[in-house]
């Protein structure tokens, strides 16, 4: 049978392991809060939506914001939260400039019609 001591420093190992992991989920929670504040606008999920409501729609209006460096179409949601809506910068083409890419052609249709038309769609 354990000796009042023997349990007591137990209980104290097994109160250190239950810190010891609350913190590690503390900093995991932390940690996914911040990375998911970093991603771009179009790469966050759409707002939880109950059953019976109305539906959100997701409106980016026109992909015509060209990259400064590589000329890569963009919507201006997706530029990087420091830049300005005057003179925005991107990192999801060539990394503001880092990587020489060779212009791409015009992309074929219907998928050129999905990202400049404007008229609303249901999905």
């Amino acid at each position: 049978m354990a000796t009042n001591r023997q349990l007591a420093q137990q209980a104290r190992q097994h109160q250190k392991r239950l810190q010891s992991n609350t913190q590690s989920f503390r900093q995991i929670a932390q940690q996914a809060r911040q990375t998911e504040e970093h991603k771009p606008i179009a790469r966050k999920p759409l707002l939880l939506q109950h059953v019976g409501t109305i539906s959100i729609c997701h409106r980016l209006n026109r992909c015509d914001t060209l990259c400064i460096f590589c000329g890569a179409d963009h919507w201006i949601d997706e530029k990087v939260q420091s830049s300005t809506a005057s003179v925005p910068k991107f990192l999801t083409c060539c990394q503001g400039g880092t990587i020489a890419m060779e212009k791409f052609e015009r992309p074929p249709q219907p998928l050129y019609s999905l990202l400049i038309d404007l008229s609303s769609g249901i999905f």
